[in-house]
């Protein structure tokens, strides 16, 4: 089961020192990024900054947004620097955690009602569930393997806001 929940809610930890202070520096970030879209013809990063919290996603035309910098400016021996976590959008892990957690649930009352009848002809309902947890699987993973990118593009922009 570890691996479920590293799957679902997994996330890869970054730090990003400025050379900045830290007005500076929340400013610049402020500065690269975006607030909110509504039409775009290219690639932007989008989100909240301010000192305690930094929230970005990678936002393209036609793309969907799954993959998130989660975090805040913290000074660490003089130096500012930027630490949080990528990991899936908060909705995303709640539609799937309901998803899979309903198909678990499918799953397991249909094995029991196939065992407790002993009616075999009902072998199709746990299969059901089966093939659902394993599309909900799929899901995630095709989330994932759509945002491979997205950790880079946005580390590049926090980089070069805060080095430049």
């Amino acid at each position: 089961m570890r691996w479920l929940f590293d799957f679902l809610y997994g996330s890869v930890p970054a730090e990003f020192e400025s050379r900045f202070g830290l007005e500076e520096s929340v400013r610049r970030l402020s500065i690269a990024t975006r607030r909110f879209v509504f039409l775009i013809t290219k690639q932007v990063a989008v989100g909240r900054v301010s000192e305690n919290w930094v929230s970005l996603s990678r936002v393209m035309p036609f793309y969907g947004n799954f993959f998130y910098f989660f975090g805040g400016f913290h000074e660490h021996n003089g130096r500012v620097v930027l630490s949080g976590r990528f990991a899936l959008s908060w909705f995303a892990k709640a539609f799937m955690t309901f998803w899979l957690g309903f198909t678990l649930l499918w799953t397991s009352l249909a094995m029991l009602a196939v065992f407790a009848r002993g009616d075999l002809t009902l072998w199709l309902f746990p299969l059901i569930g089966a093939v659902m947890f394993g599309a909900g699987l799929t899901f995630v993973w095709f989330l994932k393997r759509m945002s491979r990118n997205d950790i880079a593009w946005l580390s590049r922009v926090i980089r070069d806001s805060l080095s430049r």
